[in-house]
């Protein structure tokens, strides 16, 4: 199967897998805030954030082992694959024991995390099966790391997609009867276990000429080795997606998490979506970085993917930016809008989180993550101390504020790293890079301007007509702005050639 073919297929499969992963998750929260209540949500987003700490014993392994199995696997060494895949099963094994061992020993500390909260035997509870949940994915899940590796990934995805169907449905009923938390996170068990033990019977049909076999000592200690640089960006990314809600939660209550989720919820939504859609690019990228010898051809293939990425940014962010508090109020209700500046700062988050990703592939696909490491460990530092002293003194939008600092230090220096350091391209290149995503930010901000100036001559009697205009309005007002200036440029050239094939 051709490059082209792998990319439409698996980033489809992330699309579908995603998007029905999304909605149900929509649905399942407005039954969850009708039955069970925004308390028991903030809670459960508090308990989930101290788990993600928890899974940083993971350290790094899957990227690791993702990077190893590239070049067996395309040169068709399967004893070498079987070897690389003992290991990661045995960490594995041993990681989700782990983290049971280490939510035991946080739970005489749950009453420090959660602010104004009584912990009681349910909450407890509560923490016990959310993480129950997660090791017994780390005890099955190694076979979908080969599938990734092998540009399979679409499999995984479309058998994902099916369980969480079959098992969205059933939490929907559950809830909706008997009004239980505890009845839907023994479903969410029983969901992951299935999921991965289809994707395991797959695998061992599938793959059956690749055999476990014994520990290797040696490519042990060679994936470990990446896995000690790796684990400063395990840190970061644990720091930019989970600790804001600790943080909250510790600073002014466990209760407001579940306010700041309802907007979440959304943004989280299109990041996902979108990482889904482009999950398997770093593993393409990692094989056309090693099939290729000619840095300014991936250079600009490196440009063209990131205007790729900057057309979405800005056709995601913008309606997000304008329409955000209008979506919060229509699907959970105006009695949980909160201030403007939460909206703002969650659309640049999502901006650069968007935009600066090809950045993070390239870098993985390239194995230089004992550079990346030190950029990770920064990065996270400037977020933690930022969102924590921001917090005591601005409140929630002081959290965002410092991951959105983070962000724009994430995108400065992993560009350089990219262009120093993989491309080896002289500073000019790096300059004019950052120029580009300038001018498209510039333009992003015109739009927007133009939006707010235009949307006051309309008056709306019905909501939902509102959001339909407005963001159809966003949509036609960036792709003139995007033609008009950037239609030339060598970016936009291959967005249209690519159109006209």
């Amino acid at each position: 199967m051709d490059r082209k073919k792998i990319i439409i297929k698996n980033g489809l499969a992330g699309l579908i897998a995603q998007g029905v992963a999304q909605v149900l998750n929509f649905v399942l929260r407005f039954f969850l805030l009708k039955y069970i209540g925004i308390d028991i949500l903030g809670i459960s987003a508090t308990l989930s954030s101290v788990l993600a700490t928890l899974s940083l014993s993971e350290l790094g392994f899957e990227t690791a082992t993702v990077f190893y199995l590239y070049k067996p696997l395309q040169d068709k060494k399967y004893e070498e694959v079987g070897k690389i895949l003992t290991i990661l099963k045995r960490v594995y094994s041993i990681l989700g024991i782990i983290i049971l061992i280490l939510t035991g020993l946080c739970i005489p500390f749950l009453d420090k995390i959660l602010k104004g909260v009584n912990v009681d035997k349910e909450i407890i509870m509560y923490f016990i099966l959310l993480s129950l949940n997660i090791s017994i994915s780390y005890l099955f899940s190694y076979k979908r790391t080969l599938l990734y590796a092998d540009q399979r990934e679409y499999i995984s995805k479309y058998i994902d997609s099916f369980v969480n169907i079959f098992s969205g449905v059933i939490k929907i009923c559950a809830v909706c009867v008997y009004k239980n938390y505890y009845i839907y996170l023994v479903i969410q068990i029983i969901q992951s276990l299935l999921s991965n033990l289809i994707i395991q019977l797959y695998c061992k049909k599938k793959y059956s000429y690749i055999v476990t076999t014994n520990f290797d000592m040696d490519i042990f200690k060679n994936i470990f080795n990446d896995v000690k640089s790796i684990f400063a960006g395990k840190i970061a990314g644990y720091i930019y997606g989970a600790t804001d809600n600790l943080v909250i939660s510790m600073t002014i209550s466990a209760v407001k998490v579940g306010y700041l989720s309802n907007y979440t919820v959304f943004v989280s939504f299109v990041k996902k979506i979108v990482k889904s859609g482009f999950s398997s690019m770093t593993s393409i990228i990692g094989n056309m970085l090693i099939c290729s010898d000619k840095i300014e051809k991936e250079e600009q293939n490196f440009l063209n993917y990131s205007f790729i990425r900057y057309i979405l940014a800005a056709g995601l962010v913008i309606p997000w930016g304008v329409l955000g508090d209008n979506l919060v109020g229509l699907f959970w209700g105006k009695q949980y809008i909160m201030s403007e500046k939460i909206v703002l700062l969650l659309a640049i988050d999502l901006y650069i989180d968007i935009i600066y990703s090809p950045c993070c592939e390239y870098i993985n696909a390239g194995g230089l993550f004992h550079i990346d490491k030190y950029v990770g460990i920064l990065g996270a530092l400037i977020n933690l101390i930022f969102s924590i002293f921001l917090c005591i003194y601005i409140g929630i939008s002081g959290v965002l504020f410092g991951t959105v600092i983070s962000q724009v230090y994430f995108f400065i220096a992993r560009s350089y790293v990219v262009y120093h350091y993989l491309f080896q391209m002289n500073i000019k290149y790096y300059r004019d890079y950052i120029m580009k995503n300038i001018l498209w930010v510039g333009n992003c901000i015109g739009v927007v301007l133009v939006i707010d100036y235009i949307k006051d001559f309309f008056t709306f009697n019905n909501q939902f007509v509102e959001l339909f205009i407005i963001a159809i309005l966003c949509e036609l007002i960036l792709l003139l702005s995007i033609m008009i200036l950037f239609g030339r440029t060598k970016e936009g050239q291959y967005i249209i050639g690519r159109k006209k094939k």
